[in-house]
């Protein structure tokens, strides 16, 4: 089973306080708005320019939200929007390099898997590899997977033995963890 997980978040409200006129309530929120956006800004730099190990995830709640979102096993995409008219210069050209910065995260995204599947799908191939040799040794194409079919053959040379009754003592964990944790 594969996890994953999608954060859409709409970063707007950067735009300067003295333009929108706001007041009271509103140019609080816009500054707690404009804070959150310099701390994203702040864990992006260290992000990409990587001077230092720490990381400021903790600086706002915005970035703590975002923090599985911004470094290590993610996919992230920014996408900037601009305006054109020329009152909103100082805005749209802060943003292209606020996405230039966002562009450069160099993440190493991998598929996420549960790791009882992980370990399941492990387990299964080496049974099928150990069914081969088993097989091969004993010269039976038809092995179950009940522990009374786990004989041991006595008239073996001793180094078959040995590899055999490892095999079997694989097999015997496996069947052991596949009863006991799985159902």
């Amino acid at each position: 089973m594969y996890a994953g997980k999608l954060n859409l978040v709409d970063l707007a409200g950067s735009e300067r306080q003295s333009k929108t006129g706001a007041t009271g309530e509103r140019l609080r929120e816009a500054t707690k708005i404009n804070l959150s956006l310099s701390a994203l800004g702040n864990v992006i730099s260290a992000l990409v320019y990587g001077r230092s190990k720490y990381i400021p995830y903790r600086d706002s709640k915005l970035t703590r939200l975002l923090q599985d979102s911004l470094g290590g096993n993610t996919r992230t995409l920014m996408i900037a929007c601009l305006s054109p008219a020329d009152n909103n210069y100082e805005e749209s050209l802060s943003t292209l390099r606020y996405a230039n910065r966002a562009k450069s995260i160099q993440n190493r995204p991998r598929i996420n898997e549960d790791p009882k599947d992980a370990l399941l799908r492990e387990y299964q191939e080496e049974i099928k590899k150990l069914r081969a040799l088993i097989s091969g040794q004993l010269g039976t194409s038809d092995l179950s997977c009940k522990e009374s079919d786990l004989g041991i053959d006595l008239h073996r040379p001793a180094v078959t033995r040995e590899k055999l009754v490892l095999s079997q003592i694989s097999l015997k964990m496996f069947i052991f963890f596949y009863h006991h944790f799985i159902f």
